[in-house]
């Protein structure tokens, strides 16, 4: 939970960090790129953690994929194609293969 609270705070205000300081372009853009990885992974962890399972590698593809297409979406926001391009094509991996790793685990028998 604290993870969740420092990654949207330092979106809101990225030199929360360093009182006393102002907010500069690059700590807003370290403060996207922390928050991108920070807030999925804690999403995500506290869902598993209300529910049982066995596939943690579901889980890890499915954080992996918001993680990159949260930092797509920070190459858009920036105009920097190759940082648009990348983590897009790399979110849609992760989230197929996650997909993929589900529909699989419906359709095989109990057991497998």
């Amino acid at each position: 939970m604290a993870s969740i609270v420092f990654g949207v705070r330092g979106l809101q205000r990225p030199s929360a960090a360093l009182p006393g300081t102002e907010t500069s372009s690059l700590a807003e853009f370290w403060s996207e790129f922390a928050a991108a990885r920070t807030l999925p992974l804690a999403a995500i962890t506290l869902f598993e953690l209300s529910r049982p399972t066995t596939d943690v590698v579901r889980p890890l593809l499915v954080i992996a994929g918001l993680v990159q297409a949260g930092d797509a979406v920070i190459g858009v926001r920036r105009g920097n194609r190759p940082m648009t391009i990348a983590p897009a094509a790399m979110a849609a991996v992760h989230l197929f293969t996650a997909h993929r790793r589900e529909a699989r685990r419906e359709t095989s028998p109990v057991g497998s």
